[in-house]
C-alpha cells in the first residue's frame, strides 16, 4: 500500500491564484527547494506564500470560567 500524499498548495502575493507546488511526503530539502522556486502561472510572480484551502475556520475563544480565590 502506497503512502497517502497531500498536496501542499501555494498562493500568488499579487494576484491571488491558488495552485498545488509539491505532494507531501517529500525529504524537506526538495520541499524547500520547490517552494522557494514556486513561480505563478497566471502571472509569472515568484512572491508565492504556503496556503491551507481547507484549513477550518478559527473558532471564537473560549475564556475559562473565572476562579474564585479562597481569603
Amino acid at each position: 500500500m502506497s503512502e497517502k500524499r497531500e498536496p501542499l498548495h501555494a498562493i500568488c502575493a499579487d494576484c491571488a491564484y491558488v495552485w498545488v507546488v509539491l505532494y507531501m511526503p517529500m525529504a524537506m530539502e526538495k520541499a524547500a527547494e520547490a517552494m522557494a522556486h514556486a513561480t505563478c502561472a497566471q502571472c509569472g510572480s515568484t512572491d508565492a506564500r504556503v496556503h491551507f484551502p481547507e484549513a477550518p475556520a478559527s473558532q471564537p475563544s473560549q475564556e475559562p470560567a473565572a476562579c474564585s480565590s479562597a481569603t
